[in-house]
């Protein structure tokens, strides 16, 4: 028997009810790219999937340039980001140069932090806090409705 279902209650006291979690989708992880203008590009990861610097590239970034030329000419397009590993590989930066978009550095004392850790995931987080989501797709959904 489990030690946690074992205390004390009195004779004419009930039972506490145990509380049961219900069954979760998991994490999962979006890369997101916004413009001045609002939010650019929303892209999933696939569940159980790490981020690598081929997807990073192939696919996140190959998605980017095309929103933005809908909105304005790629010319002096600047990104922002994390200082992670994937970011910074050649195959990265090679095709962030064919695209002529430049990176914003970080200066030299700041903390590795990007401008959404500050103001949009604590605010999705604070949305979703304590609602469970019965597959991705709803996650997804639900995240994309937030954002926009």
């Amino acid at each position: 028997m489990k030690c946690q279902s074992h205390f004390w209650v009195a004779s004419n006291d009930p039972h506490p009810a145990k509380i049961r979690r219900q069954r979760s989708v998991g994490k999962n992880m979006f890369a997101i790219f916004f413009m001045k203008p609002g939010f650019n590009t929303i892209i999933s990861l696939e569940n159980g999937k790490t981020v690598t610097a081929e997807w990073c590239t192939n696919e996140c970034l190959t998605q980017v340039p095309k929103q933005v030329e809908k909105h304005r000419r790629l010319n002096g397009l600047l990104i922002h980001h994390d200082n992670a590993p994937t970011r910074r590989t050649a195959l990265t930066m090679e095709y962030l140069d064919t695209k002529y978009v430049k990176l914003i550095g970080h200066s030299a004392y700041s903390p590795d932090l990007s401008p959404c850790d500050f103001w949009l995931f604590p605010k999705i987080k604070e949305q979703f806090r304590g609602k469970n989501f019965q597959d991705i797709n709803e996650l997804d959904d639900a995240v994309r409705t937030q954002i926009d």
